[in-house]
């Protein structure tokens, strides 16, 4: 077994297509047809269930896929221990972590690691928190930024900073106009009950943002009145700059004070915690740790 047959494997069984997988591989579809059928042919089993009209992994294939990530993992940590002693210092570290705190929190990380590494390269894998945490425990990252809780047992975490939900509103808007500062807030506070009737940027239903929204405004019996739905933070934040309402973002994206201003909500109480892990007794290599040291002091 090798990357690239693990690789094919793992993408073909998550689109459960052969087109749509070659299409990602950058590859004709009778070529990983026949790349497949090569791995069948070698283990003497089927990998993929193909009738019914789609492809399912068989028990071979999982037991395959399964095992081939542990076996790529090792690989991967004898690497790491390869480019610990390595004078040259090149390599590529892993990250997984969410898109809006690649955005926010990323830039001034990566420039200042580049500095004393110029050779290796910070690859930013941004994914959903659940993915990120599963892909973490199969061995596919080098570190991790998310949140807690994480299961103790295979994870060790450090907190990197507390992110609250803030309000972001137009630097010309009415609200927040009462806003009073709090101890431990990042921004003035404003009662909840101020945003009620008022227009409001939105995420789509399956965002945790989204649901978080949904369930303050059930809490607090709340009218809010959506002006445009989005997919990304990121897009709902230039929304709220060309005047589409407020939203509800966490406070890593608060940046932007010419355009906008941003408020703390006085009845949120407790922040979420921003952690860096990694797996139990994973190898870190020298720059893996110098790494991880910079993202935990960079924010205190």
């Amino acid at each position: 077994m090798n990357t690239k047959q693990l690789e094919y494997v793992i993408v073909l069984e998550q689109t459960g297509s052969f087109s749509k997988a070659a299409d990602e591989l950058g590859i004709s579809q009778p070529s990983l047809s026949q790349y497949i059928k090569k791995i069948e042919k070698e283990i003497g089993l089927d990998l993929f269930d193909r009738s019914g009209g789609s492809l399912r992994l068989t028990d071979a294939g999982r037991v395959y896929i399964d095992s081939g990530r542990k076996i790529l993992d090792i690989e991967h940590q004898m690497n790491g221990r390869f480019l610990d002693i390595s004078s040259d210092k090149i390599g590529t570290i892993s990250i997984g972590l969410s898109a809006h705190r690649s955005v926010a929190l990323m830039p001034e990380i990566v420039s200042d690691f580049r500095k004393k590494y110029p050779g290796i390269i910070l690859k930013l894998d941004e994914r959903p928190r659940r993915e990120i945490l599963d892909a973490a425990e199969h061995g596919e990252f080098d570190i991790c930024i998310s949140t807690l809780p994480v299961n103790e047992s295979i994870f060790d975490y450090e907190l990197i900073m507390n992110e609250e939900n803030v309000i972001a509103v137009a630097r010309d808007s009415h609200i927040g106009d009462n806003a009073k500062k709090l101890s431990q807030r990042k921004f003035p506070a404003i009662n909840i009950t101020d945003i009620s009737e008022c227009n409001f940027a939105m995420l789509n239903k399956e965002h945790p943002m989204q649901r978080k929204l949904e369930s303050l405004a059930e809490e607090y019996a709340l009218k809010l009145n959506k002006t445009v739905e989005c997919t990304s933070l990121e897009a709902l934040v230039e929304m709220v700059k060309v005047g589409m309402g407020a939203a509800l973002i966490p406070s890593c994206l608060a940046k932007d004070c010419e355009k906008l201003k941003f408020f703390s909500i006085a009845e949120e109480t407790k922040p979420r915690e921003i952690i860096l892990i990694h797996r139990k007794k994973q190898f870190l290599s020298k720059s893996v740790r110098d790494l991880c040291s910079l993202l935990t002091t960079y924010f205190k």
